[in-house]
């Protein structure tokens, strides 16, 4: 997570304040899952009535240290020995009356009315978040008998602003759980406590409603206050637990504040490599921010090809929403057809679904800061028509500072194939037929069995930065281990044609397979796939040393000469020794189970759908 020194502090607090806590029992790896765990609804359950204890000036500092360690003993499941200094544990320092007393003290908190209307919530937030499916209407329901035991309970308005039937009214129940909160903290302790909401339970109600709030004025066109809202949230919570930088990116985006976006993007470093840099929103938002800023610029057009390799969903909706919009109107029902089929795609194809609902959600939420931008509409429609005429055979188009190449690919074409072994002179390849749909796994067979290999070495694909290969606890990558290619599809991640990617196979010998996507096109009728349909040249054999060494062996045994000769000639067999040898209907059989398998799971997809 990228963050802002204020919120790095904030991060940094916490884990001092856990490693406090515990007097240093426990080991790095525990305290990074226990700074995880903090976060959850469970944790914030338990600990609430101690901080309202404290906070209210109930308790000590170390009365809320001993209970608070209870809580962390029952998370790590075993009692934390004391510090070195054993004075300065809180168990140590209190009588076992008190500890007694402290217990009490927290089970008669949980009974105050605001107490047990909080609870209401916790139940049924920890239900949701396990799966129970629980409607709109039972959420409603609880948020009103939570209530009815106490009108203080910010997150029971929360409920009712999520379920409210339009903007106003949702924008009042907010107002209603903000004041809430409010009145729950006090704004002594909201000042005294900004930066470091992190590590205290009793500000989440706080946030939840003030973000609840900024989104809910959004909504309702009040959008300068929702922005100072938004803006707020980050001052009290840099660290953003609630992902509002996201969102208050867009919002600067649409209302033309370029700076303000550029300076997020700096602050939190998302232009930067890591996990928030290669979010849908976030690679879109960064290609209209250098459009903003520069008009269709080099880096502009490199920032959005580099969007549309992350999720070219998000470009294909707005090209097809525009082409609809062309044909039936601006206002038409056809402009949202895209995404409702992009919904529909999330739901029932495990395969996308994650890139297809960021897409429909970008789609829904985010689009309007494109279309408030003059001239970035016809931009990224322009492109989305570039990919789509290379989908179906137009020139390849790499995506991105990275090379990497744009996947605009329907899941139901065939990619025609030309696998070259790397450094063979004249050069030994194949040309194969195989489905966008099969996987970089499926695809590492077709090449062994296209070429010759026996397979029974570690493989690899090279695609762009981005590597593919098998995974399993037997198997030992580093820190860095290759992406599932049994879970990663073709269409995924490759382009048209133009687009190329290596194959590595048999890491003591290295062997390279450049592989280039030739064409795009159409399934035969009653034709399966994969197919070989052409090569040349023998294959290598298995284990002899690499390409140089292949042909210091095709000249010993051409050489009778050679001292080797003899050994060599055995060693290589009858069918190694010419290397011209190639039938293209053998290397073709050698594919049928592949196509078996990729058949059999075809059928069972289709019944599925």
């Amino acid at each position: 997570m990228g963050l802002t020194s204020k919120g790095a502090e904030e991060l940094w607090h916490l884990l001092v304040e856990i490693k406090d806590l515990t007097g240093g029992s426990l080991s790095r790896k525990e305290i990074e899952t226990l700074a995880a765990r903090i976060l959850d609804v469970e944790w914030e359950r338990q600990v609430r009535p101690i901080e309202i204890l404290y906070y209210s000036h109930e308790i000590t500092k170390e009365e809320r240290d001993f209970l608070i360690r209870g809580v962390i003993e029952k998370y790590v499941g075993r009692g934390l020995r004391p510090p070195a200094a054993v004075n300065d544990c809180p168990s140590h320092v209190l009588s076992l009356e008190r500890q007694r007393e402290l217990v009490q003290l927290v089970q008669q908190v949980e009974q105050r009315p605001s107490e047990r209307a909080q609870r209401l919530v916790y139940d049924y937030v920890r239900a949701a978040l396990q799966g129970t499916r629980i409607g709109a209407e039972a959420a409603v329901q609880v948020a009103r008998q939570a209530l009815n035991i106490s009108s203080e309970c910010a997150d029971a308005y929360l409920m009712l602003a999520a379920a409210a039937g339009s903007a106003k009214e949702a924008v009042s129940w907010s107002e209603k759980a903000l004041q809430a909160a409010e009145k729950l903290l006090g704004q002594e302790l909201i000042e005294k406590s900004a930066g470091l909401f992190l590590s205290l339970v009793l500000t989440r109600p706080y946030l939840r409603a003030r973000n609840q709030l900024a989104r809910a004025l959004w909504n309702a066109g009040r959008k300068s206050e929702a922005i100072q809202h938004a803006e707020a949230i980050l001052a009290l919570n840099p660290s953003d637990i609630l992902g509002v930088r996201f969102y208050l990116l867009n919002w600067y985006l649409e209302m033309q504040m370029t700076e303000k976006a550029g300076e997020l993007f700096d602050n939190y470093h998302l232009n930067e490599k890591g996990p928030d840099s290669d979010r849908t929103s976030v690679v879109y938002d960064r290609a209209l921010l250098l459009f903003q800023k520069e008009g269709d610029s080099p880096p502009a057009r490199q920032a959005l090809d580099y969007a549309v390799f992350r999720n070219p969903y998000v470009i294909g909706a707005i090209t097809r929403a525009l082409l609809a919009s062309a044909i039936a109107g601006p206002d038409s029902d056809e402009f949202m057809l895209p995404v409702r089929e992009l919904e529909r795609l999330a739901e029932h194809d495990d395969r996308v679904g994650k890139l297809a609902f960021e897409a429909a959600e970008y789609f829904r939420e985010r689009l309007e800061a494109w279309m408030q931008t003059p001239g970035a509409m016809e931009w990224i429609g322009e492109s989305g028509m570039k990919l789509l005429l290379s989908a179906v055979g137009g020139s390849g188009r790499t995506a991105g500072k990275r090379g990497k190449q744009v996947p605009v690919v329907a899941p139901e074409l065939i990619y025609q194939l030309k696998i070259t072994l790397s450094g063979s002179k004249p050069p030994i390849w194949r040309r194969v037929l195989v489905p966008a749909s099969a996987t970089f796994y499926d695809l590492n067979e077709i090449i062994l069995e296209s070429m010759g290999w026996l397979g029974g070495h570690l493989w690899e694909f090279e695609v762009g930065d981005h590597l593919y290969g098998p995974r399993g606890p037997d198997l030992d990558w580093g820190d860095e281990p290759p992406q599932d290619a049994r879970k990663t599809r073709l269409y995924e991640v490759l382009g048209g044609p133009g687009t190329t990617f290596r194959h590595f196979y048999d890491f003591g010998d290295g062997w390279v397979h450049n592989v280039r996507v030739e064409k795009l096109l159409e399934p035969e009728p009653g034709v399966t796939y994969p197919r070989c349909v052409a090569g040349k040249r023998a294959c290598p054999p298995e284990d002899c040393g690499g390409i140089w060494r292949y042909y210091e062996l095709l000249k010993i045994a051409a050489d009778p000469s050679h001292p080797d000769h003899k050994e060599t000639v055995a060693w290589l067999g009858p069918e190694r020794l010419d290397p011209e040898k190639f039938d293209v209907v053998e290397a073709d059989a050698a594919l049928e189970y592949v196509r078996r398998r990729l058949s059999r799971r075809q059928l069972r997809a289709k019944k599925r759908g």
